[in-house]
C-alpha cells in the first residue's frame, strides 16, 4: 500500500479515529463527509503502516473571487 492516495470520499472511512476530533468540533462535519461521498470528489488521504489515517487534505477549486483574506485571490479560472 502507497503511503499517500488520492481516493474518492467513497472509499475513505468516516470512522477512522484520524475524524474524531472534528467530528467532536464540528458537528455538521459526518453531514459534509457523507455529502461528498456521494459526489466525485476525492482526497489525498496518508496512511501509516497499520493503515489509519494520518493526514487528509481536500482540496476545493473555486469558482469566484476569494475576497475574504488578504491579498484577495483573483479568480483563475
Amino acid at each position: 500500500m502507497e503511503n499517500l492516495e488520492y481516493k474518492f470520499f467513497s472509499d475513505i472511512n468516516l470512522n477512522d479515529s484520524f475524524f474524531n476530533s472534528l467530528k467532536e468540533d464540528y458537528k455538521e462535519f459526518s453531514d459534509w463527509f457523507i455529502k461528498k461521498q456521494s459526489t466525485q470528489d476525492a482526497a489525498y488521504v496518508l496512511y501509516n503502516p497499520m493503515g489509519t489515517i494520518e493526514g487528509f487534505m481536500y482540496l476545493k477549486y473555486e469558482q469566484e473571487p476569494i475576497t475574504d483574506v488578504n491579498p484577495p485571490l483573483p479568480n483563475v479560472y
